[in-house]
């Protein structure tokens, strides 16, 4: 299921390239309508001939103002799933978001071609190891759990003629979003929640479910990202009454307290967000500088949020110096040394072969400094797990915020690996590494890391909403209360005090 769900949220920016056959929005309509009912909330088409896998990478980290590496994995997988796809016949997929399906997730329907024999066969062979299966259902390839698919078998379908002309609208582009609201799906709106709340924009609900009777977008790339969003309203009167419901919800959204404190300035994205109103339809159209604007305040929003509860890179380098520990009988030095003494390489350097980066650690010099002409040009090369969720420019210039604590009672205290013994008061009482401040990063390579100071031990430690993200000598990864005390920091930075710490 992975691999569908990651090629549908690429394939929403694809890139546009020849397209094989003329548009015809009627035709895509007549295509889906067999795996269609009235419990149909959503279809996406996405045109698989018209995607080049380099240039879809390339657009998402220009909108989300990140490094095209962070998709690196995505990448790979796409560059070799795609061509396989077309080989075996396969050309375009239809997503189906239905009412009755709300649990399991969307289902796929890839339409069979004269040469799309071993279709049937690709699909069950990549469905093989999840919940889902793929099976011949009339003209098409349904990927979805067995349940699904055991329903669409009996489905009776109900013409929904809105979709062609949302597809229409949606336009000749390589992916078309349509949203299709039931009757059904307004009538519970409007049984659960007749007004919207105050944090909503407040007023009746039913300026939005009888205002909006489908809406339509198209997305292309080429040659910059361009999004097409149409709503499309009963009347005119509807239509306006629409907009001003959409102009109290995107005001009260960017009032929100919680919102702002983590995605500060969200009210100069009204603008931005914000339809015109023509005759009986909401149009928005944005270039990829506008997108970029709308996207980049929740991608730093995510960005946060990750850094806060989800720190699972920090965790790797944390079992990557237990098992440098297990190898070496202790964890390494702050960094290796020539024969005067200078430092030359960082400890995250000497790391790599424990955590599956063992072909860039051999392509160190470590008899050379970390800016030495050679060991330099490695630096742009910053494994993942140190760039964790850094601010896009920290990557570009390979620093890192995830940094060693120096000083004599740390875990990191002269030229040489601390043995576990030598931690006396407690591996789980015990800071190993600290997530530091934005302006305190280093470059990952260098043999520089963050200075401890007993007498101010918050000084440069990066406080986020929840608190300060450290990594103890247990393997453990914990946010500290901005609320700490400044003793019980001083203790807990140190790995043989003979303190008592009590923390939560």
């Amino acid at each position: 299921m992975y691999r569908f769900i990651v090629a549908i949220l690429l394939l929403t920016t694809a890139p546009l390239a020849a397209a094989e056959t003329k548009f015809d929005a009627n035709q895509l309509a007549k295509t889906i309508a067999p795996y269609l009912d009235d419990r149909t909330l959503a279809v996406i088409h996405v045109d698989v001939t018209r995607l080049e896998v380099k240039s879809l990478v390339e657009a998402f980290a220009r909108l989300s103002g990140g490094d095209a590496r962070d998709f690196d994995s995505d990448r790979k997988r796409l560059a070799m799933l795609l061509p396989s796809f077309r080989k075996a016949g396969g050309k375009e997929i239809y997503v189906v978001f239905s009412l009755i399906d709300l649990i399991d997730g969307p289902f796929y329907v890839v339409p069979m071609t004269d040469e799309g024999k071993p279709l049937p066969g690709f699909l069950g062979g990549l469905t093989r190891q999840s919940n889902l299966t793929a099976e011949k259902i009339g003209s098409a390839v349904v990927v979805a759990p067995k349940t699904t698919v055991e329903r669409i078998r009996k489905l009776k379908p109900v013409g929904r003629p809105e979709l062609a002309r949302a597809f229409t609208i949606a336009g000749d582009a390589a992916v078309q979003a349509c949203l299709l609201p039931t009757a059904d799906v307004r009538r519970a709106l409007e049984e659960m929640l007749p007004k919207l709340p105050d944090d909503f924009g407040g007023g009746s609900i039913k300026d939005l479910t009888r205002g909006l009777q489908w809406a339509a977008a198209g997305v292309d790339v080429t040659p910059a990202v361009h999004l097409r969003l149409t709503l499309q309203a009963p009347d005119a009167d509807s239509a306006r009454t629409l907009y001003a419901a959409l102009v109290r919800l995107f005001k009260a959204l960017a009032r929100n307290k919680l919102l702002a404190e983590y995605a500060p300035h969200l009210d100069r994205l009204v603008p931005l967000v914000t339809p015109a109103v023509a005759g009986d339809r909401l149009t928005l159209t944005r270039d990829e500088k506008e997108l970029a604007s709308m996207i980049r305040p929740f991608v730093a929003l995510d960005q946060r949020r990750r850094r806060e509860l989800n720190h699972n890179d920090l965790g790797r380098i944390l079992r990557a110096l237990h098992d440098y520990h297990a190898a070496n009988k202790h964890f390494p030095a702050v960094a290796n040394y020539d024969k005067q003494k200078k430092p030359l390489l960082s400890w995250r350097v000497h790391l790599l072969p424990y955590l599956g980066e063992k072909k860039l650690y051999q392509e160190f010099h470590l008899n050379e400094p970390w800016d030495s002409e050679h060991n330099k040009k490695l630096i742009a090369r910053i494994p993942a797990v140190f760039r964790s969720v850094n601010p896009p420019q920290l990557v570009k210039e390979g620093k890192t915020t995830f940094l060693a604590p120096l000083g004599d009672a740390t875990m990191f205290p002269d030229k040489r690996g601390v043995r576990i013994v030598e931690v006396s008061d407690g591996t789980s009482n015990t800071i190993f590494l600290v997530d530091v401040e934005d302006a305190r990063a280093v470059v990952w390579t260098k043999p520089e890391d963050w200075k401890y100071d007993p007498a101010d031990p918050f000084k440069g430690l990066a406080l986020r909403a929840r608190g300060y993200v450290v990594g103890f000598v247990d393997g453990s990864v914990s946010v500290l209360s901005k609320n700490i005390a400044k003793e019980t920091l001083q203790a807990l930075f140190t790995r043989n005090g003979g303190e008592v710490v009590n923390w939560p």
